[in-house]
């Protein structure tokens, strides 16, 4: 978009929708009846090449060069066979860990059977995963991945090329200067899908170890939507959860929260630094970022990393507008 280059942009929606913005084609697909439901706010639609006679009109209009694939559900199925009508390459980015995924869902859902024998299932369960995904992967002419590891992994299972596809932030939008609540309790945030593989309950565990040390100021201030959220909402005594946010919302949102929480083992970016541990970033009155990791190699010093930061107002530094 900031570029002006004609975009064509194809994407899931309550209902049909086309509409232009600047140089971007949006249209917005509805998923039928026929959907599974994987997340309270994702599903899979087995119907989805209904669309295909409304879309390939569009694309013979539209002339693309290139198809650019997001995931490898029922859109990325669309935009595969589209791809192949038309003859044009295909660029995949690989998004998600479903292999991971996969198995942590199993071994949530099946805690009923022996850990030896779950733990033997799930990483068959990883494996099959992975193959499909590479599989999958193969039919791109370049695939694009978040980090180093990811792009090892795509060049040597598809043998294709594959690049690093760097991320970044708005800092004109996610600035410290729109922070408008002052000196309070410490708010603990979370920004993501509320989903099992998301390892939210851990936040419970935080609570609990942070309330018997008699820490009580502070709060969760959760953002986001998914299957956890009853529970999130039953069980933590001390949050806040604020829902879907976008754009400028989202923005304040970030900035009135001291401390970011992601308690993920199944972070596809930066995953080997990050998996399993608590990551804690927090944006200093000066406006610069700082970032630590912290491994909870003991159950009884969980809450140790975020003690420092339960502490008398006078430590703590609200951001100054610029």
């Amino acid at each position: 978009m900031r570029r002006g280059l004609p975009f064509l942009c194809i994407r899931p929606g309550a209902s049909y929708r086309q509409w232009p913005e600047k140089s971007v084609e949006n249209i917005e697909l509805p998923r039928s009846r026929l959907s599974v439901r994987i997340e309270e706010d994702l599903c899979q639609d087995l119907a989805i090449l209904r669309h295909l006679r409304r879309v390939r009109e569009r694309f013979r209009v539209f002339r693309p060069d290139v198809v650019h694939v997001t995931s490898m559900g029922d859109f990325g199925l669309l935009g595969l066979r589209l791809a192949r009508e038309f003859d044009l390459p295909v660029v995949m980015a690989w998004h998600t860990n479903v292999h991971e995924y996969a198995a942590w869902r199993f071994e949530k859902a099946a805690s009923l059977v022996p850990a030896g024998a779950r733990s033997v299932m799930a990483g068959g369960i990883e494996r099959l995963a992975l193959a499909v995904s590479i599989w999958f992967y193969r039919k791109a002419a370049v695939g694009l991945a978040p980090n180093s590891e990811l792009v090892d992994l795509l060049r040597s299972g598809t043998r294709k090329p594959a690049y690093l596809m760097e991320r970044g932030v708005d800092t004109v939008l996610f600035d410290p200067s729109r922070r408008e609540r002052g000196a309070g309790r410490i708010a603990f945030g979370y920004v993501g899908r509320l989903s099992t593989e998301k390892n939210l309950r851990l936040l419970g565990r935080l609570e609990d170890a942070l309330l018997a040390e008699g820490l009580d100021d502070f709060r969760f201030e959760i953002v986001g939507h998914g299957s956890e959220r009853e529970w999130l909402q039953a069980n933590l005594r001390r949050t806040c959860l604020r829902g879907v946010l976008h754009g400028k919302d989202l923005a304040q949102a970030c900035a009135n929260m001291d401390t970011f929480l992601f308690p993920s083992r199944t972070d596809t970016y930066g995953k080997r630094r990050l998996g399993g541990h608590g990551v804690r970033h927090t944006c200093r009155g000066d406006g610069r970022r700082r970032a630590e990791v912290h491994p909870p190699r003991r159950r009884d010093r969980l809450g140790q990393p975020l003690r420092r930061c339960v502490r008398p107002e006078r430590n703590r530094a609200v951001p100054r507008p610029r």
